[in-house]
């Protein structure tokens, strides 16, 4: 295999829904909610913390990667020994990314896909090789995800 290139695919991520009362409620502002993440390093400038409603999620980096992590996360630390985590205020959760285009085949959203051989090998076997892999993919695929194959290079060598 030289390439494989693909494109559809959409993005997992994690979303912090943050409750502007409940920031209230225990005396966090924005800017301190955004500097709690930064000094994790973990904040990217994306999304806005001010303002009655989030207008874009906050994208976090890999040192909290996942939803336990990031609803962990310690916002605050009172004197009586308290302490406020991201999930006191805010819902987690993992979802995906609403992308800004998609690919259709059929009427129905996909990905595709694409698998280049590297020079000098047998097209016709590099062809049958991947078709037996895709075969041992398909009987783990659940039953609403279909695999196509649009353009079979070694078919149209073989004949």
């Amino acid at each position: 295999m030289a390439k494989i290139t693909y494109s559809g695919g959409l993005t997992e991520q994690i979303t912090v829904s943050v409750d502007q009362n409940k920031l209230a409620q225990y005396a966090i502002s924005p800017a301190m909610l955004r500097q709690s993440l930064q000094t994790r390093g973990t904040i990217l400038p994306s999304g806005t913390l001010e303002g009655e409603h989030f207008d874009r999620p906050i994208h976090l980096e890999a040192f909290l990667n996942n939803v336990t992590d990031v609803a962990q996360h310690i916002v605050k630390s009172e004197e009586n020994g308290n302490v406020i985590r991201l999930s006191d205020i805010a819902h987690v959760k993992r979802e995906y990314e609403d992308p800004d285009s998609y690919i259709e085949t059929g009427g129905t959203k996909a990905m595709i896909i694409t698998l280049e051989m590297a020079k000098g090998n047998n097209i016709v076997q590099f062809g049958e090789e991947i078709t037996e892999h895709l075969d041992r993919i398909k009987e783990n695929l659940p039953s609403d995800i279909e695999v196509k194959t649009i353009a079979d290079q070694p078919v149209v060598v073989d004949h």
